[in-house]
């Protein structure tokens, strides 16, 4: 009688005419096949070990999955790019397309580990390559960050625009840290989506700055990504490059109309840079708020003043005829009495409507020159700093 563990013994020191011989008396069921085949992968990933054992129990399943991954012979293979014993297991009728406990399949591995020439064999025998796993991701997400791996599955018409359950694209994954950024030319090459937005609002531009890789960022830059894209916290790319001190990333994203906008707790780009003690950052940034808002008055007291498109000041809290005040309007200081030397700074919103009634978006270029030009009026320009409003906001 021979013991499971003297036939694992000779797979793993490779004693194969011992094996050989073993197998011709030994009764295996099909899980302790399944590993044993594991083992002679591991050990020889040019598949002698699994020829022996093809030849001697030719009749066993090839898809039997064990192990904690519960992952079957090819799965193995295909994680260790053994080309050689994947090649074998094929010919011996193993199924191309077979899935492990987490529903992925030997593609799905192969591109994972990189292994080329096992995703060119796969590929020969019809494996389908937009399967997804639990997570619902497909073989191009796992071969996001290998380079000729995703040039494989591309020429074999991968989607590129398919999605996990987190909404997340390959180009997503492909923004990971210690990358080039070559895998995120190619799939954006292919037509990825650079906007497309995870549920929890972030796109690929969120994940390069928070990998600090200043290629990334200036690829998904220079084919349009969204620079004022807004996360669940109403958070833009700007806080990441401001909270990681990355001042580079930050001229990139201002140099692309990038907003100083606030999230949902009041802060700033600003704020989030003076709250992690990066300096330097904080003080380029309220110089970049100072010189756009002379910008935006310059070209406000250039136009000729006219009632359209504008409405006064109103206290936050009041309700003015056949209106109501919008919730989450940002509140800021302004002073409604011109040429006192100490006016009495109050809470108000500041509401602006387009000439058709509907109010302007406050981060719209429309609404901050309707903004300065108040301020101009009330004599408050000059002060106008982005200190008092961060003072004002909680930032």
């Amino acid at each position: 009688m021979v013991f499971p563990g003297e036939l694992e013994m000779l797979v793993r020191y490779h004693h194969l005419w011992e094996l050989k011989e073993e197998l011709q008396t030994a009764e295996l069921d099909e899980e302790l096949f399944s590993e044993l085949l594991c083992h002679g992968i591991r050990r020889d990933p040019e598949g002698s070990a699994c020829r022996v054992l093809l030849d001697g129990k030719r009749k066993l399943s090839l898809d039997t999955r064990s192990g904690k991954r519960r992952r079957t012979a090819l799965h193995t293979a295909a994680l260790k790019g053994a080309t050689g014993a994947a090649s074998l297991l094929l010919e011996a009728r193993a199924t191309v397309d077979v899935l492990d406990g987490d529903c992925r399949t030997p593609l799905m591995l192969a591109a994972h580990c990189g292994s080329e020439s096992c995703i060119s064999l796969l590929l020969t025998r019809q494996a389908q390559v937009d399967r997804q796993d639990a997570e619902g991701r497909t073989a191009l997400h796992w071969s996001s960050q290998q380079l000729p791996c995703l040039h494989q599955l591309l020429e074999a018409r991968a989607d590129v625009s398919a999605l996990d359950l987190d909404q997340r694209s390959a180009l997503f994954f492909a923004q990971g840290p210690g990358e080039s950024a070559d895998c995120a030319k190619a799939l954006v090459e292919a037509q990825a989506e650079v906007n497309a937005a995870d549920r929890c609002g972030q796109t690929p531009l969120f994940k390069a700055l928070q990998a600090r890789d200043d290629a990334k960022v200036a690829l998904l830059l220079f084919h349009g990504a969204e620079v004022n894209q807004k996360d669940e916290f109403h958070q833009t790319p700007l806080f990441f490059a401001a909270a990681s001190n990355q001042l580079p990333q930050c001229r990139q994203l201002l140099d692309a109309k990038a907003y100083l906008s606030h999230d949902v707790a009041g802060r700033s780009p600003v704020s989030v840079a003076k709250g992690q003690g990066h300096t330097e950052l904080e003080k380029f940034l309220c110089m970049h708020g100072r010189k756009s808002r002379q910008q935006i008055a310059a070209k406000a007291s250039a136009k000729a003043p006219g009632p359209a498109g504008k409405r006064p000041i109103r206290r936050t809290g009041q309700q003015t005829t056949g209106q109501q005040v919008k919730p989450g309007c940002k509140e800021v200081l302004a002073s409604t009495l011109r040429g006192q030397p100490e006016p009495e700074r109050k809470r108000y919103d500041l509401v602006f409507c387009d000439e058709k009634g509907i109010e302007l978006d406050m981060d719209s270029t429309e609404y901050q020159e309707h903004l300065a030009e108040l301020l101009k009026k009330v004599g408050w320009a000059d002060a106008w700093s982005h200190t008092n409003v961060e003072s004002t906001l909680g930032g």
